[in-house]
């Protein structure tokens, strides 16, 4: 497990966020099991799964209200 902490300087989703500066990202190995897990427990989807230059990405929102940047990276072809 990867756990990224960095300033989070893009546009922002949420309005209203306790920490506005910082937003953790997770690697995981499949992004659409991941969501289907943390929407059974409630968890808001802030951006819904796209393709990025990291691989699929989805931002959810922690109980705390910060940002969490769910990343599934691209499986590189040799």
């Amino acid at each position: 497990m990867i756990i990224e902490i960095y300033p989070e300087t893009g546009k922002k989703i949420t309005e209203s966020r306790v920490e506005r500066t910082i937003r953790l990202g997770f690697k995981v190995e499949s992004l659409a099991a991941t969501l289907e897990s943390l929407e059974e427990l409630g968890v808001t989807i802030l951006k819904s799964p796209s393709t990025t230059q990291w691989g699929l990405l989805a931002v959810i929102l922690d109980p705390d209200g910060r940002e969490v940047e769910i990343n599934e990276p691209e499986i590189k072809k040799e």
